[in-house]
Formats: C-alpha cells, sequence, structure tokens
C-alpha cells in the first residue's frame, strides 16, 4: 500500500500522499479565507510534479537563477530590470574573482584593505556565490583550500591567514563547520564531482560528528563562541 518517488538525490516511500494533494490542501484554505486565488509553483525533480499539475502554473527549473529569471518572467518585468539584474550579479561575481588567490582563498576585503584574511563562514557563502554562477573549479580549489585548514576535532578555525593557516582571534564558530559542509554539498550536487567527493568524504563525516556532538537535548545547537 505505499508509494514511492524520486527527489533530487533520494527514493521518497510514502502513503497515500504527495505535494500534489499537500498543495491543494493550502490552496482550499486560502480559497476559504481569500476566495478566489491563483497559484504559482517551482520544482526541480520528479516528486515535484504531481505540485506543477495541481497549481494554476509550474514551472520545472533548475537552480535558483532560473527561478528568478522564471519569477521575472511570470511577473511580466520589463526587459530592462531583468538586463540590470543580470548586470548586478556579474559585476557581484568579478568581485569575488577578485578577491580570490591563486589557492583558492577569498579574502574578507581587498588584500590591501583592513580584512586581508580568510574567514571561513564568509569564505563558504563567497562559495555558495561561485557554485550559483557556474564557476565550479573555483569553487572547487575555494573549498580545497578550506577543507585542508580542518582541525583534528572535524571543526574549521575563525580565521585563517593566507597560506590556510589558524590565524584565529576568537573561539571556535560553529557555523562555521556547518557552512562549510553546506557549501560542499552544494558544490557536489552541481558540478557531479564524485571524484572530489571520494575525496573529502572522510573529513566530512568527521565534520559532522563534531557538529552531532554540539546538538543539545533540546535540538538546539550551541557555538562554544557565542
Amino acid at each position: 500500500g505505499l508509494n514511492y518517488t524520486k527527489g533530487g538525490r533520494y527514493y521518497h516511500i510514502m502513503g497515500e500522499n504527495d505535494k500534489g494533494r499537500a498543495v491543494k490542501i493550502l490552496i482550499d484554505f486560502y480559497k476559504k479565507k481569500y476566495g478566489d486565488v491563483f497559484s504559482l509553483s517551482f520544482g526541480d525533480a520528479k516528486n515535484d510534479l504531481p505540485m506543477l499539475k495541481a497549481t494554476d502554473k509550474g514551472f520545472m527549473i533548475r537552480g535558483p537563477r532560473e527561478w528568478n529569471k522564471k519569477v521575472i518572467e511570470f511577473l511580466g518585468f520589463d526587459e530592462r530590470f531583468v538586463r540590470e539584474g543580470e548586470e548586478l550579479f556579474t559585476k557581484s561575481v568579478k568581485v569575488l574573482k577578485k578577491l580570490q588567490l591563486s589557492n583558492g582563498a577569498i579574502f574578507a576585503s581587498d588584500p590591501k584593505g583592513r580584512y586581508p584574511y580568510v574567514y571561513p563562514r564568509d569564505h563558504a557563502v563567497c562559495i555558495l556565490g561561485l557554485i550559483d554562477a557556474g564557476e565550479f573549479e573555483r569553487a572547487r580549489i575555494g573549498l580545497d583550500f578550506v577543507l585542508k585548514s580542518q582541525n583534528k576535532n572535524g571543526s574549521f578555525p575563525q580565521r585563517l591567514d593566507r597560506k590556510g593557516r589558524d590565524a584565529s582571534y576568537k573561539p571556535i564558530q560553529l557555523d562555521n563547520t556547518g557552512l562549510i559542509l553546506y557549501a560542499f554539498a552544494k558544490y557536489v550536487m552541481a558540478s557531479k564531482d564524485d571524484e572530489f567527493l571520494k575525496k573529502y568524504r572522510a573529513k566530512v563525516g568527521l565534520s559532522i560528528g563534531y557538529i552531532s556532538k554540539q546538538i543539545h537535548k533540546k535540538y538546539l545547537l550551541f557555538t562554544p563562541n557565542s
């Protein structure tokens, strides 16, 4: 009596339910409160198909940029708005490239500026930007740089110098580790770089173990720093 469907990475086993049924229930709630409504949905895998069919308009997409593009098209913004958004995105990517050294390190500011250091937390967010821009090689060397700095317990330093050495001035920040893992996962899923996954599987496992030990009985994560 079970059903199954395929998501982005896994097969999901479930009962007599899917995203389509859930969306229909939600739409009915809105109709009871507001009357006639128009529904719009976006999906990126087979398990989203029932949802796409349940709404007035559904889009199958790949990635945040395409999601953004479809919303802009649907809302009817003029081409100038879209063009300005693309130009802003391109300029932002250029800034990330400028701040990245040949060894993958991405500085928090210009090398001659106030913060000629790599902060793993910010570094991970910059890597997410490179992934979204399709700059996979830069994202790869950026991840390579920061993963090599891992502490023995699976955490990462609060700050690094240009050679990847610990230059922390504060205790460990737990979200450092979480964001690096998140950027790593996003890179592997987007690039399908199985070789990189195998290379750092042990380090990733160590970091997951570190985070798991920080979980409070109420399912809160307490960082050692603040």
